[in-house]
């Protein structure tokens, strides 16, 4: 087992020597608790998981860093991560990428329905959880979070990619009620069949440096965010909904604040209604930005709360 406060490196003979070289197959099992094989299942308070030195284009590693993934031909749901640790304890996942997970319920041990049938890439109840050049790409789930699902933690990714995931909520990142920071980084290509292609979160989301694009859902094709949203140096751009809000969807909590600083929100697609970006109530704050050539059938491609501030847009 892992213990509290380590750092789990991998081996050369468990990189190199793998049937695929660079990929660690997980087995084909039908207990999605981890205990016989399937999910990875996590208990240890501040573990780091830590493949840095087989990321890159250099001899001996991969692009990906080292893949731990769910087989092709699985037959039995499991996600790739189930990390029980108690709050306030910390993973960290550096130089991974984690595959092909497709997670039903209950994966995820909590009240919540949403997130017990939810990510496929990373399940985190309690814990927090921060990526460091890591890859969520193509896994799914049933509910909440094809890529990763958080119920109370915070979230944080650093010059990751979080990609080609899907959910009914939230395709590539679902998150209950923690924050969810987003850092050089880039959201695509991921399909929420409800709310939030790329995100959906109820608590506060920073996206900084970073892009949102090409993700699709009913509403909020890039983003549908009931919490606090700060957007700096960003682009959500290319995505769609179904219905309505193809870029930024935010819903109607008159204590929320919303900041778009030095960001672009261009050429969504609302299918609907509001390409753009649709906030509700609350306080917001637009500067320096550009929101425009979003796509509708019909009416303005945005839709913002009166009294809104802002400059130089």
């Amino acid at each position: 087992a892992f213990g509290s406060n380590d750092t789990i490196s991998f081996a050369p003979s468990i990189v190199t020597g793998a049937t695929i070289p660079g990929t660690i197959m997980l087995a084909d099992s039908a207990d999605n608790t981890g205990s016989l094989g399937g999910t990875l299942l996590i208990t240890a308070a501040n573990l780091t998981l830590d493949a840095s030195e087989w990321r890159g284009s250099g001899a001996g590693q991969y692009a990906g860093g080292v893949t731990i993934m769910r087989p092709p031909t699985a037959t039995n749901s499991f996600g790739i991560i189930r990390d029980s640790a108690p709050a306030g304890s910390l993973l960290t996942l550096k130089g991974l990428s984690l595959r092909h997970g497709k997670a039903a319920s209950p994966l995820c041990e909590t009240q919540d329905f949403f997130l017990s049938a939810g990510g496929g890439g990373i399940c985190i109840p309690s814990a927090n959880l921060t990526l460091i050049r890591s890859t969520i790409n193509g896994n799914s789930a049933e509910e909440s979070g094809g890529g990763i699902s958080s119920n109370t933690g915070n979230v944080t990714l650093h010059d990751s990619i979080v990609s080609g995931n899907s959910a009914r909520l939230g395709g590539g990142i679902f998150s209950q009620a923690g924050d969810v920071n987003v850092g050089d980084s880039t959201i695509t290509e991921n399909l929420a069949a409800s709310a939030g292609g790329g995100i959906r979160s109820k608590g506060t989301l920073t996206v900084s440096n970073s892009t949102i694009s090409h993700n699709l859902a009913n509403g909020g094709g890039g983003i549908s965010i009931d919490g606090n949203l700060t957007l700096i140096n960003s682009t959500v751009s290319s995505n769609q909904a179904f219905n309505a809000v193809g870029g930024i969807s935010a819903g109607a909590r008159a204590d929320r604040t919303t900041v778009l600083l030095h960001s672009t929100v261009s050429n969504n697609t609302g299918r609907q209604f509001f390409g753009g970006v649709q906030i509700g109530a609350g306080s917001l704050t637009i500067n320096n930005s550009i929101l425009s050539g979003n796509i509708q059938p019909t009416g303005s491609e945005n839709s913002l709360v009166a009294g809104w501030t802002g400059a130089n847009n």
